[in-house]
């Protein structure tokens, strides 16, 4: 197909046209609502009775365009093992990217392979701060399921203002700021008041526009990329970062000498929101020394070499058992959470 001109002076080139219409096929494919939608406004401009695209686009935007920018936002991630209905603090994280809001944030559920739905405790709330690359500005519709009330934060990572039922607008957000939604129990709308009961959330999602659309479920492997970005273990995906819980996952070194300090370096699986806090652990023992699997002996002086986005070099020294050809190893958190 050749370039188009229209008559407005606008010129669509092969590519432009391939790709809008498979945006539009996709609409069609995926989405029976959008489908009968997006028929009429193809049939009327058909016919001439309307000439433009304004109808078709407000069709397509919402579904094809959109990206949520709430992470884990079905509750599936949770690399830190937040247990059910424990005493979540202030600022204290439990699924990835969701912190306690001022007077905590436990919650309760029972984790699935798919989306999750929790229940916030009465007199809690739990946080979510879009980090400022991730905010496109302008519009933006927040949704969730379930029975809790939310407030946003426009500009800032603070929520403020009166809570609302699902689902409620940031209007006129700035590009590249941050902005910040909090959600808290059934009975906190109409104020600004934290709930007093609790409230059911799930498939929380945050897109530009005014439209709601349908949740965008992710794989997840890509969701755990996103949380990865602001949260990362050495640990496996099913272990709560410990002292003392064993070897599996734990980075390592062979010793050369003893009472030699050693290196051990990492390259992070996904590039970090900044240079994060670390946090180590004892895979053989109740202390945050890395340890001489060998020799079965902790080391000492473990603590953080060189540390950036990308990466960690961790230092060591190894006790006077660790002789050459020992190994030695060690288990981290890093984090870079808003």
């Amino acid at each position: 197909m050749a370039d188009t001109a229209f008559t407005n002076g606008v010129t669509l080139t092969d590519s432009d046209w391939f790709n809008d219409v498979n945006r539009i096929v996709y609409t069609i494919l995926a989405d029976a609502a959008n489908a009968a939608a997006a028929r009429t406004a193809l049939a009327a401009a058909a016919s001439g009775a309307n000439n433009d695209i304004t109808s078709l686009a407000a069709v397509v935007s919402g579904s094809v365009f959109r990206k949520s920018a709430i992470i884990n936002g079905g509750f599936t991630v949770n690399q830190r093992g937040y247990a059910s209905a424990a005493t979540l603090a202030s600022g204290a994280f439990g699924h990835d990217r969701w912190k306690g809001g001022a007077s905590g944030g436990d919650y309760s559920f029972t984790q699935l392979d798919s989306n999750t739905t929790i229940t916030i405790a009465a007199n809690k709330s739990l946080i979510q701060v879009v980090e400022n690359k991730n905010v496109a500005g302008g519009d933006y519709v927040i949704s969730w399921t379930g029975t809790a009330t939310g407030r946003v934060g426009k500009d800032t990572a603070t929520p403020a203002g009166n809570f609302a039922v699902s689902p409620i607008t940031i209007t006129g957000q700035a590009a590249g700021t941050t902005c910040s939604i909090e959600l808290t129990g059934a009975n906190a709308a109409g104020g600004s008041t934290i709930a007093t009961n609790a409230g059911t959330v799930g498939k929380v999602q945050g897109e530009i526009g005014s439209v709601v659309t349908e949740f965008e479920y992710r794989m997840f492997q890509r969701e755990l990329a996103l949380c990865r970005r602001y949260y990362q273990k050495s640990f496996p995906a099913a272990t709560a970062p410990a002292q003392n819980a064993g070897t599996d996952g734990a980075v390592a070194v062979i010793s050369v000498s003893p009472s030699v300090r050693v290196i051990i370096n990492i390259v992070f699986p996904e590039l970090m929101r900044a240079a994060p806090t670390m946090i180590y652990f004892n895979p053989g023992a109740a202390n945050a020394q890395a340890r001489d699997l060998t020799a079965g002996a902790d080391c000492s002086s473990t603590a953080t070499f060189l540390v950036s986005d990308s990466g960690v070099s961790i230092s060591a020294v190894g006790n006077a058992g660790s002789t050459q050809g020992n190994g030695i190893a060690v288990h981290y958190t890093a984090s870079a959470e808003l």
